[in-house]
């Protein structure tokens, strides 16, 4: 599961041409959860019952709205980025 959910969202960062984060792994034994922590780190917890596709998008939207907050740096990439999936030009 966290294989297939780990490619999903690689290829959303690839689709919507968003920097990756350095570290994509699996969740802490001791800290069962998601994480989103840009630029640097996405952990999965593969333990929740969810669908993979939801489950990438889900993180990957979490990783936008952190990387906005976060770094203003990518602020109009991630403006635009968001425009084009609202309005469907992807």
């Amino acid at each position: 599961m966290y294989d297939i959910i780990k490619i999903k969202l690689e290829r959303l960062f690839d689709d919507w041409n968003i920097p990756k984060p350095s570290i994509i792994r699996k969740s802490l034994t001791t800290d069962l959860c998601d994480v989103t922590d840009p630029p640097t780190e996405i952990r999965i917890d593969e333990s929740q019952e969810s669908d993979d596709d939801y489950h990438a998008r889900h993180l990957f939207g979490h990783y936008i709205a952190d990387l906005h907050g976060i770094n203003d740096e990518y602020s109009e990439l991630i403006a635009d980025t968001i425009s084009n999936m609202i309005i469907g030009e992807k």
